[in-house]
């Protein structure tokens, strides 16, 4: 079992370039591999205005490998970011972790890790039942 590291990000999204007409990639991810291997959770083409009911079925279908070793980018349609996080809140928070989320610090030109318990109060309202 491969046991490396994985970096989610919501979407590689493109843009046209002008002079050639080919579709190239927004943002260089080339940092996030520092982190571990690079997955896309959607198609650069997703938009949430299409059929929401597959785009939480993707979602589900490749978070359902995430483990609290990994981490999420959040970039892309923001419904799009909204659905994978709950969906990796939902899985991480089952497996006792956190979410850690790759910030871009422009200060600093490389990624900051921010972790967070999306279940705010949880431990304390388990610990007094």
């Amino acid at each position: 079992m491969d046991m490396t590291p994985k970096v989610y990000a919501i979407q590689n999204q493109h843009f046209r370039d002008r002079q050639t007409g080919e579709l190239v990639p927004k943002v260089d991810m080339e940092p996030a591999l520092a982190y571990g291997e690079l997955v896309y959770i959607f198609e650069p083409t997703a938009r949430s205005h299409e059929d929401i009911d597959a785009i939480i079925e993707t979602a589900w279908d490749v978070l359902s490998r995430m483990t609290p070793q990994d981490y999420l980018v959040l970039m892309g349609d923001p419904v799009l970011i909204g659905i994978a996080y709950s969906v990796a809140a939902h899985i991480l928070h089952d497996l006792g972790g956190n979410v850690q989320v790759l910030k871009w610090s422009k200060k600093f030109q490389a990624y900051e890790v921010v972790a967070a318990n999306p279940f705010f109060g949880d431990d304390e309202q388990e610990n007094d039942q």
